[in-house]
């Protein structure tokens, strides 16, 4: 009896447990210290180098300011869903592609409020005082996460190049310096 006893709490343990990962996994909120955490997905649209420089209307190397409060929107899913995003001024150093005098506003998805913090898989912040090169939509919002590109000491990653930085074995150095990236996103307009 009392081993049926202890398998039935054993079970009922374990049947807790996976019901809280499933949900986990469903992206229903799990509250963290005083906050809850709500955690979304998105499908973006690949875009190789090329393409990227098309779609954009702005592309800019700049410095990340403060972040703006959390706004929301009307969804991108349909009727019913909201995106949470932050304004973020971001201080031209070079406009590659748009018009801007200054700063140009690029809207970060994510954001907090009173007791709600909202993030995006697969998304990285950016952190205020660092630079980037960003490719953005004419509302501001970025095309999909690898065009929004850090610069460290001068130089940016070959995550994103276009094929002609390749070598013949296909390959990219692992950085350029940001001018040099800037020249090929100027050729390929």
């Amino acid at each position: 009896m009392k081993k049926k006893a202890l398998l039935a709490g054993v079970l009922a343990v374990v049947m807790a447990l996976l019901s809280g990962c499933v949900s986990s996994q469903t992206g229903s909120s799990i509250p963290t210290e005083e906050k809850k955490m709500v955690g979304g997905t998105a499908e973006w649209i690949y875009y190789d180098f090329e393409e990227a420089v098309d779609k954009a209307s702005t592309i800019v190397y700049g410095t990340a300011g403060e972040r703006g409060e959390t706004k929301v929107r009307e969804g991108t899913e349909g009727e019913g869903t909201m995106d949470f995003y932050r304004e973020i001024p971001i201080t031209i150093k070079e406009l590659a592609k748009g018009e801007g005098s200054g700063t140009v506003t690029y809207k970060e998805y994510g954001g907090e409020t009173e007791d709600t913090v909202y993030t995006l898989r697969d998304f990285t912040p950016v952190e205020t005082g660092k630079e980037y090169i960003l490719f953005l939509y004419d509302n501001g919002f970025p095309l999909p996460p690898n065009t929004l590109i850090p610069v460290e000491n001068g130089a940016v990653s070959t995550a994103f190049v276009p094929d002609s930085a390749l070598d013949e074995n296909g390959k990219a150095p692992e950085s350029i310096p940001v001018d040099d990236y800037i020249a090929m996103i100027e050729e390929a307009m």
